[in-house]
């Protein structure tokens, strides 16, 4: 006599075995989408550190144009006060 109610056939015990392939396939893309997604991270962040260095650079370089600026304005209005006084000296 053949018990049937706890029976396991051949090809029943290999389903278990797909449904675990399948949980472990779906946890690895489910791995894979999590190191994507914090490499992406970290990208970001190194682009976002890159930025900030680079607007660092551009407002020094901004702040020395307009140092340089200044210092021309401020030499071209003692020139032209020069200027004046020369002018009244030799008009007189």
């Amino acid at each position: 006599m053949i018990e049937h109610e706890d029976a396991v056939f051949v090809d029943d015990a290999h389903a278990d075995d797909c449904a675990e392939k399948r949980d472990d396939a779906e946890r690895c893309a489910g791995q894979v989408q999590r190191d994507h997604d914090a490499e992406r991270r970290e990208q970001r962040a190194e682009d976002d550190r890159d930025r900030r260095v680079e607007r660092a650079e551009f407002e020094q370089s901004d702040h020395e144009d307009q140092d340089d600026r200044q210092a021309e304005h401020d030499l071209e209005i003692a020139k032209r006060f020069l200027l004046l006084l020369i002018r009244a000296a030799v008009f007189d």
